[in-house]
């Protein structure tokens, strides 16, 4: 008896998958995280490149909570967007740290789509890490090179400054030379940056 259930379960999968391979197949090979979760948070579906994303077997990921491999500081928010999405319906563009099986930090950024009819949660997640660190080295870029900037600037509108008073000529000419290294200084600090800022993209691509 029992064999005969077995039996007919796997005729019912198969014809699930005949009526539907094409969705199944379009989710299967895409490169996108995609999954199904309840209401609670427990995963019902996730895809194979999730799987292959996250480096856990899919017996940790199905029926387990999404919380589980959510960075911790970032739980609190995914909490409080599960329970608004029954009102909000959908939301785009959530971003949140994924923590992987072989302990690294991934970021993500998420759609969630809410179904009435069964209270699921449909998921879909790109990783943005590259994206992420590169904008994390160019504000970096731009820190260190800020002093290097201000003080070639201030320079030059204390030089400005005097030539607009009652000098002499020889005063003059003396803060032209002075205006000139400071404009070479700030135009190699700018060069520089250009160049750090260009080697930085082009290492991520």
């Amino acid at each position: 008896m029992a064999q005969v259930v077995k039996d007919q379960i796997a005729v019912i999968k198969h014809e699930l998958y005949e009526k539907n391979k094409f969705i199944y197949n379009f989710i299967e090979g895409s490169s996108d995280f995609i999954s199904i979760i309840d209401k609670f948070g427990n995963r019902k579906f996730i895809n194979q490149s999730a799987q292959d994303i996250l480096g856990y077997d899919l017996n940790k990921l199905i029926g387990n909570s999404v919380f589980s491999l959510v960075h911790e500081e970032d739980r609190k928010e995914l909490a409080e967007l599960l329970l608004q999405l029954p009102v909000l319906k959908s939301v785009d563009n959530f971003q949140n740290r994924l923590i992987l099986q072989n302990g690294s930090v991934m970021f993500m950024c998420w759609s969630f789509s809410w179904d009435e009819e069964t209270e699921y949660i449909y998921t879909i997640g790109k990783d943005i890490t590259a994206k992420r660190q590169v904008k994390e080295k160019l504000q970096n870029i731009a820190w260190k090179h800020s002093h290097e900037i201000r003080g070639p600037l201030t320079s030059i509108m204390g030089i400005v400054s005097a030539m607009k008073c009652k000098i002499s000529l020889e005063e003059k000419m003396m803060l032209l030379d002075s205006l000139e290294q400071v404009t070479n200084k700030l135009d190699q600090a700018i060069h520089s940056i250009i160049d750090e800022t260009q080697l930085s993209s082009f290492n991520e691509l």
